[in-house]
């Protein structure tokens, strides 16, 4: 499909849907960044996952409410900040990526398994509240 050839040669995507499918955008090698625009969500399982040039994650003026399952796994993600709005994250949502830095929001209260696993370059880690 000529839309589907399109869209795996994106560099850059500025998401701006209510919700997110599940596996949109999975093992795209050449998206870099992704911006979240304020009527997004939720963002599916394994949505972005594989995208081994992710690199770069911005949410503005974000109504994120939920980010399901492996959603950024295998990704280039060195630093991000989830929004204040996010109350659930399921499991596995960061494995694998280059993350170096995290900040989770007051809003989330518990973090699924496997959330940092096999992030080996991870040192900070802002977890608020969450018990």
């Amino acid at each position: 499909m000529r839309i589907l050839s399109i869209i795996r040669e994106m560099a850059r995507i500025i998401v701006s849907e209510h919700q997110f499918p599940d596996c949109a955008f999975e093992k795209n090698e050449t998206l870099e960044t992704l911006i979240f625009g304020s009527k997004i969500k939720s963002i599916g399982a394994f949505a972005f996952s594989g995208c081994t040039s992710l690199k770069e994650i911005r949410f503005v003026n974000s109504s994120l409410e939920a980010i399901d399952n492996d959603a950024f796994r295998n990704t280039a993600i060195t630093s991000v900040a989830i929004p204040d709005t996010v109350s659930y994250m399921g499991y596995g949502i960061f494995y694998g990526t280059n993350l170096i830095s995290v900040r989770l929001p007051d809003s989330l209260r518990r973090l699924s398994h496997s959330t940092f696993g096999n992030c080996v370059e991870l040192t900070a880690v802002d977890l608020n509240q969450i018990t």
